[in-house]
Order: C-alpha cells, then structure tokens, then sequence
C-alpha cells in the first residue's frame, strides 16, 4: 500500500502497489512506444552537439592579498591583551 499525504490541503491518498503483472504491461506499452517512435539518424550526432569545453568561471580571476582587520577590531584585541 502506497500512502501519501497532500501538505496543502491534509488529503491522504492510498494506493495499492502494482502487481508484477502491471508493471509488466507498463513496460511493455514504454517498449512499444519506444519502437514506434525511433530517434532521428541525426539524434546526438557531432555536428549537433557543442564539442568545446565550457568557459571557466574563473579564469579572470585573481588572489587578492587580505585586507587587515578594521581599526576597532585591532583596538579591542590590544585591550583584551592589557586585560589578561
């Protein structure tokens, strides 16, 4: 048995599990329809598909070196420092 619960409105829905038998039949109605509607000879083929390599993101990218804390900042250390 299968439940599940609708969040917006609180319906609970059970549903019994399939038989063998109908999992059956839903994959032999995928294979037929999958035999009747063949890819094109030009599905996928190189001259569709964009060989190139993606652009990298980060290649303006630079290492800045880090910036020094604020002033107030350095000032609470050094009295934390006179503290202890």
């Amino acid at each position: 048995m299968w439940i599940a619960k609708n969040e917006a409105t609180g319906e609970i829905t059970l549903k019994p599990k399939d038989t063998a038998e109908i999992r059956r039949k839903r994959l032999d109605a995928l294979m037929r329809a999958i035999a009747e509607n063949p890819l094109p000879d030009s599905f996928l083929s190189d001259a569709s598909r964009q060989n190139s390599p993606p652009k990298n993101p980060f290649a303006d990218w630079t290492d800045s070196p880090a910036k020094s804390p604020p002033k107030r900042v350095m000032k609470r250390s050094a009295k934390i420092k006179e503290i202890t």
